[in-house]
């Protein structure tokens, strides 16, 4: 199944980039002041130490440091995926220029990063107070208030954004990110819709494409979904995540061969995506590949051990093929795991019935009718091997078979 995009590290970086001309005007107000620098003993030694890519700065700065070095620095730790070092230089830059509206904003960013939503919104409404028509600061404080568990005044951040800033795709993601987490799909394609339709800037593109073609799937859109993962994997041929995407919605078509064939892809670019082996055999076996799933479904089972789905759906393959010993076996295993598996006891009753093990055979069937008392297929196997044994059972179980 798909899942629901998320936001990556970096991306809430991408909020420095993008609409912040009325933020630096703000900053630009508030002159520098002297710079005592930061008290060595409240640096944590990796921000000592860590020289963020890109950057030849670091802490602790010179002690003739000005915030706006601060600023930088913090916007490259950022960048570095490294939020915790990010807040200390903001907050040393606020602390030589408690007016810097930009430096305030950047530290709502990391600490949304350092998931701490709380303080994050506390920054960001100082923000808004000084700045009330920042789009990018009503939707930073979106995000740290989702992130707080408060999805309503979340929703209404993003659209305060968007109300100010019709054309902001960064808004239109984040709503649609927050809709498609509460199951409204067709609202979420709504708005990244509107995001593409408004030029978003280049490098955001794919991910909006991306968020897009998992809508789509989550709505049952597959051909929509199909033909946009096809575009994304046309200009990134190597990602093994957009082939997984495409196959798990080409098999949701039915179209199992091209869906194999998409698997197989993924496993070439990542062999120990284990999933993509469930996944490539549950097509064959659609295809009545049986023999051609068996060895996927193997290593599924030998490298997660502990999952009941792969070993129910290797002992439903192995039930139906020459290997009735291995079939046992693994629903055994499966039965072990998980008890409560009507599918597993049905599998299992129905090899040994086809074996010639009756009594344990009738043992697992009836379990299965009880754990689910409408499955026809049980009772009628059950109905059989009663009859075997004159057992007058049987007539009971045919006519609940067929009721």
């Amino acid at each position: 199944m798909l899942k629901l995009w998320a936001r990556v590290v970096s991306l809430a970086w991408i909020c420095t980039l993008i609409g912040t001309a009325s933020l630096l005007a703000a900053q630009s107000a508030n002159p520098a002041k002297p710079n005592q620098g930061i008290p060595d003993a409240q640096i944590p030694e990796a921000c000592k130490t860590l020289t963020p890519s890109g950057t030849s700065l670091s802490l602790p700065l010179s002690a003739d440091a000005g915030p706006r070095l601060y600023e930088q620095l913090g916007t490259a730790f950022g960048r570095a995926g490294n939020p915790k070092c990010a807040i200390i230089a903001f907050r040393a830059a606020l602390a030589l220029d408690p007016g810097a509206t930009q430096g305030r904003y950047s530290l709502g960013l990391a600490l949304i990063e350092d998931h701490q939503p709380e303080q994050a919104a506390g920054e960001l409404r100082t923000v808004i107070r000084q700045q009330p028509g920042s789009f990018t600061a009503h939707n930073a404080l979106g995000l740290a208030l989702q992130d707080a568990g408060d999805r309503p005044a979340a929703a209404n951040e993003f659209r305060t954004a968007l109300k100010i800033n019709p054309t902001f795709s960064l808004a239109y993601y984040d709503l649609a990110r927050l809709l498609s987490s509460e199951h409204n799909d067709r609202a979420a394609v709504y708005y990244l819709k509107r995001a593409l339709a408004n030029s978003p800037p280049a490098a955001f593109t794919p991910e909006l494409k991306n968020a897009l073609a998992i809508a789509y799937a989550q709505l049952g859109s597959y051909a929509d979904s199909v033909a946009l993962f096809r575009e994304l994997i046309a200009s990134q041929p190597n990602s093994n995540v957009l082939h997984f995407d495409l196959a798990t919605s080409l098999a949701h078509q039915e179209n199992y061969a091209e869906a194999v064939i998409e698997y197989n892809e993924v496993l070439r670019l990542d062999p120990n995506r284990q999933e993509a082996k469930l996944l490539l055999a549950k097509a064959l076996l659609n295809q009545s590949k049986v023999e051609e799933a068996l060895p996927y479904l193997r290593e599924y089972a030998r490298a997660t051990p502990s999952d009941p789905e792969g070993l129910e759906v290797l002992g439903d393959a192995l039930k139906d093929s020459s290997h009735p010993d291995e079939a046992i076996e693994i629903l055994r295993r499966a039965t072990e795991q998980n008890p409560s598996s009507y599918k597993a006891h049905y599998d299992l009753g129905a090899v040994l019935g086809r074996i010639g093990k009756t009594n344990e055979a009738i043992r697992e069937l009836q379990t299965a009718v009880k754990l689910k008392p409408e499955g026809a297929e049980a009772r009628y196997q059950l109905a059989q091997l009663l009859a075997k044994e004159q057992d007058p059972g049987a007539r009971v179980q045919f006519a609940a078979s067929i009721s």
